[in-house]
């Protein structure tokens, strides 16, 4: 009888280490899953970062600016040092701040100017920029 008592206990014993073991290895895996799911969503990330900054370098490249501004700005040159008045001089005008109008023209003019660069660009036969940023959000679901 005692003999019987330790082979079933040795062999409720092995069991539950058995049980233990595959519920532990399905945790690890699991989380290895986990981990290459976090790793692939990083390298994307990074991918888009990428992309996004490479489109920012482009869109602010001086060259460009400097011809967009003669485009769409043909008034503006350079500033002389004539039009420099020292702010301590009392003739000197004080400034007034810009009315709300011309900050909504401002930001009109950026919507116009970005508007037809999109369209420039969709008249040329240049591959479209930034995909993956703005796929980014259907991307994952």
């Amino acid at each position: 009888m005692k003999e019987n008592f330790f082979t079933l206990f040795w062999f409720f014993m092995a069991a539950f280490a058995g049980t233990a073991l595959y519920a532990t290895s399905e945790k690890t895996h699991a989380a290895a899953r986990e981990l290459a799911a976090l790793q692939l969503r990083t390298a994307e990330t990074r991918h888009d970062i990428a992309v996004l900054t490479a489109e920012w370098h482009r869109l602010t490249a001086p060259q460009r600016l400097e011809e967009l501004a003669a485009r769409h700005l043909p008034e503006m040159r350079p500033m002389t040092g004539a039009q420099i008045i020292p702010a301590h001089r009392p003739d000197a005008p004080r400034k007034t701040p810009a009315p709300a109008a011309q900050a909504l023209s401002v930001k009109d003019l950026i919507d116009r100017v970005l508007a037809e660069d999109l369209a420039q660009s969709d008249n040329t036969s240049a591959p479209p920029r930034n995909t993956a940023a703005r796929d980014h959000g259907t991307r994952h679901q």
